[in-house]
């Protein structure tokens, strides 16, 4: 299924700014942007190209992360954004190489109830989709120069997802957030994601915060496996209204 992520990202607004009218209560909103620097690991057939950590910055054409959610302290509507855009060389023996080149997106929109309430902390049960688009090459090389087959992997799709969030009030000042999900639930695709972070909030407005994610793509595509996964730290700063 090919859909454009303007139209994925105009549904999902539309959604979370409609979502005050249907309901009484007050609603808070936030937005956030953040920097993310994974490992990232891609595979295509039976070739893998891994970038570590020190490398990530260094590879980065450009990269986009944004993150939005409106609540109501019932129902919430959030949703994550994340574009790469990376282009490596993974070492494969003495002389060899596999020249990567990444161009990803993922647009992650979720529906939320709160199924616990505490004075400190809380549990959402969420639903919702994950959009993945990739434009993405291995190429093998040989004292720099390419040989072989190039494979290639161009789609876009999009999975269910559920998953829960939980957030603690460690103080006035600390808190923590975690989010796990899990969605495709077919044998030609799935996807996961495990984020947790810890917070400041240097006032009512403004908090940042620091984490750490795991997230994995396994899809079949033209009938040759594909897979994509992500881990590392990721740091950000939040702004509440």
């Amino acid at each position: 299924m090919r859909t454009p992520v303007s139209t994925l990202s105009v549904l999902f607004l539309s959604t979370g700014l409609a979502a005050p009218a249907l309901a009484q209560s007050d609603w808070n909103y936030a937005v956030s942007f953040y920097a993310f620097a994974p490992e990232t690991t891609t595979t295509i057939r039976s070739r893998t190209a891994k970038l570590s950590f020190s490398d990530a910055l260094e590879n980065l054409d450009f990269a986009y992360m944004g993150y939005a959610s409106a609540s109501n302290g019932t129902w919430s509507f959030f949703g994550d954004y994340v574009y790469t855009d990376l282009q490596y060389t993974a070492a494969v023996g003495a002389r060899g190489g596999l020249k990567a080149v990444n161009k990803t997106q993922y647009l992650s929109g979720y529906a939320a109830y709160r199924i616990y309430r505490a004075p400190r902390a809380y549990v959402d049960l969420a639903g919702g989709f994950r959009w993945f688009k990739t434009d993405t090459s291995l190429q093998p090389q040989f004292d720099g120069q390419s040989v072989g087959r190039k494979l290639e992997a161009v789609d876009d799709w999009i999975d269910p997802v559920v998953g829960l969030r939980a957030h603690v009030n460690l103080t006035e000042k600390w808190s923590m957030m975690a989010l796990a999900d899990y969605g495709g639930f077919t044998s030609d695709s799935t996807t996961w994601q495990v984020t947790a972070n810890v917070g400041y909030a240097f006032n009512d407005n403004w908090m940042a915060w620091l984490g750490y994610r795991e997230v994995s793509f396994d899809h079949t595509l033209n009938g040759q496996p594909f897979k994509y996964e992500q881990s590392g730290p990721l740091f950000g700063v939040t702004y509440k209204f």
